[in-house]
């Protein structure tokens, strides 16, 4: 019926790339705020337990239309998983740590905001200082202004730029040497006297690596799963988003790939 393992986290959000884990069109969409994304980045830099994730493997009795996740360069692939529960947590992994793009995220007042979220090197190994304060999220021109616009406080859109204020591009993570190289060869010209390559060790042992090797739990169901299986352990496992109400999860699981839900909720059906 199921069986539980742990995956890299680098692994799961290259399938979720590939398009080999993808969505059940019923999911509801990514609704993830500001806040939300910098607390999660924190958790997993930090190395803490975010939750387990539920997938379904795809190819039996019960067929459901799958999408890619928010993000996901647009391709025509058959998933061999479907992700039922972490929707939320896995798009915001894969847009901050992965993706070229900006995330797409909201502020605490609702309003849809773009954002690139990079780590203050020197507050990300600062012992004293709270590692949610060395997450910093900067529009999609990479450009932070203050005064209506007038006045510009923060600007990193060149790598030049990004070097000069220490701040490493989230999704630069899993590529990370390509970055850190040419940042501790800047600092080495223009400061002698600072320690860059003491610097980097730390921010790579106790940072990104811890990053790079980060596993998440996963609740795997079997493709030869009921309908009615399906329906009670994703009921009983949805952790987040916007759940499904009882009509809508049980239309969703017994209509499958035969009746378009998100269609229905649209209006457009």
């Amino acid at each position: 019926m199921f069986d539980t393992t742990k995956e890299d986290l680098k692994d799961i959000l290259r399938q979720v790339d590939k398009g080999s884990l993808q969505l059940p069109d019923f999911q509801r969409d990514y609704v993830w705020g500001d806040e939300d994304v910098r607390s999660l980045i924190a958790s997993i830099a930090k190395g803490f337990p975010v939750g387990a994730l539920l997938t379904l493997g795809t190819g039996g009795a019960v067929h459901f239309k799958p999408r890619l996740l928010a993000g996901v360069a647009p391709k025509q692939v058959a998933p061999s998983e479907l992700l039922l529960d972490g929707q939320q947590r896995i798009t915001s992994l894969y847009q901050s740590m992965m993706a070229k793009e900006p995330v797409r995220t909201r502020t605490p007042r609702g309003a849809t905001v773009e954002r690139y979220y990079y780590l203050d090197i020197e507050r990300a190994i600062d012992g004293h200082t709270s590692f949610d304060e060395a997450i910093v999220g900067v529009p999609a021109d990479r450009v932070v202004r203050a005064d209506f616009g007038r006045t510009i406080v923060l600007d990193v859109s060149t790598q030049e730029a990004e070097f000069a204020n220490d701040l490493f591009p989230l999704n630069r993570v899993f590529e990370c040497h390509k970055w850190l190289y040419p940042w501790r060869d800047y600092w080495r010209v223009r400061d002698r006297d600072r320690d860059v390559a003491a610097i980097e060790e730390v921010f790579f042992n106790e940072v990104l690596e811890r990053i790079d090797d980060y596993k998440m739990p996963i609740i795997k169901l079997d493709k030869e799963n009921s309908r009615e299986s399906i329906c009670l352990v994703f009921e009983k496992v949805n952790v987040g988003g916007k759940k499904l109400d009882a009509f809508e999860l049980v239309t969703a699981i017994y209509a499958a790939d035969e009746f378009d839900l998100r269609e229905d909720w649209n209006g457009s059906a």
